[in-house]
């Protein structure tokens, strides 16, 4: 329900119905279950859309530390977990040390899931958005080339997050040329 109601618009709504599920969850099975987990990475992802990025970090930082703690670092639920938390701590004010960690987390990701993977795809064009929204377009240009041939040759043109790399490809170039 928390999803639905954040995808028709009310992102209020859903980190509400998600701060209950959570309680319920941790309640009912613990903090450490993969349900809760995924709960309290839900709840993070709705907060930072409803605005509140900070709230958003602190609640990423707890996920992704709890993860870790029962999956493994290397465990793909905890790359994605410290992966977007990254991004998020880039969209609260943080961009050069969320670039550092994606940096640093990229070849992790690459090795764990494969660089075709569709989340190791994602860390490349979370990077290159926060390389857009840092100012640093030739990076982001630069890395959205590479990363939109890739997109192409496994998920397509049609596909959403490959339609959204090449749009903000066409946004960096129009900026570069200027």
């Amino acid at each position: 329900m928390g999803r639905w109601a954040g995808e028709a618009g009310d992102t209020h709504a859903a980190v509400d119905i998600y701060l209950r599920a959570v309680a319920r969850l941790e309640s009912a099975v613990g903090r450490f279950h993969r349900d809760t987990l995924i709960a309290r990475h839900n709840l993070a992802y709705w907060r930072g859309l409803a605005g509140q990025h900070e709230r958003a970090v602190e609640e990423f930082t707890a996920a992704a530390e709890d993860a870790e703690r029962a999956l493994g670092a290397d465990h793909p639920t905890t790359l994605t977990y410290r992966v977007n938390l990254s991004f998020w701590r880039g969209l609260a004010g943080e961009p050069a040390m969320a670039l550092a960690e994606l940096a640093e987390l990229q070849p992790r990701v690459d090795s764990v899931l494969g660089a075709d993977h569709p989340r190791a795809l994602r860390t490349r064009q979370q990077r290159a958005e926060l390389l857009e929204r840092s100012g640093d377009r030739g990076g982001a240009v630069t890395l959205l080339t590479s990363l939109l041939a890739d997109m192409i040759r496994v998920q397509g043109s049609g596909h959403p997050r490959t339609r959204e790399a090449a749009e903000a490809l066409a946004r960096c170039g129009e900026r570069e040329i200027r």
